[in-house]
């Protein structure tokens, strides 16, 4: 079914207008806003408002959020696989009387 009805184009439409139009964006700052003032007065837990100003990042951000996440999908590449250099040096062992923390705690003069 490639044929799109004109009342479900129209109702695709009309549901994104509610959740992210004027009226979304409005009650989105009320939101924030009482959510501020109850902070303020100490009725709100930190934890619980940050979810709500989230939440509205979320929202209102959900289209740019699905399309950076759509292109990294498309643009998804095997990784290089890097050979080691065969220049490394061997990694020496320090002799056994050698104390790293020799003298850290003693002040000095």
């Amino acid at each position: 079914m490639s044929v799109e009805s004109p009342a479900l184009v129209q109702a695709v439409n009309w549901i994104d207008q509610l959740v992210v139009g004027p009226l979304a964006v409005s009650l989105a700052v009320i939101a924030v806003a009482i959510t501020g003032l109850l902070m303020l007065r100490g009725h709100v837990p930190l934890e619980a408002a940050f979810r709500i100003v989230i939440g509205c990042f979320i929202i209102f951000g959900a289209p740019g959020i699905a399309l950076g996440i759509m292109s990294a999908a498309r643009n998804v590449t095997a990784p290089e696989v890097v050979s080691p250099s065969p220049n490394i040096a061997p990694i020496t062992k320090p002799p056994a009387t050698y104390d790293p923390y020799a003298g850290a705690a003693t002040p000095v003069r």
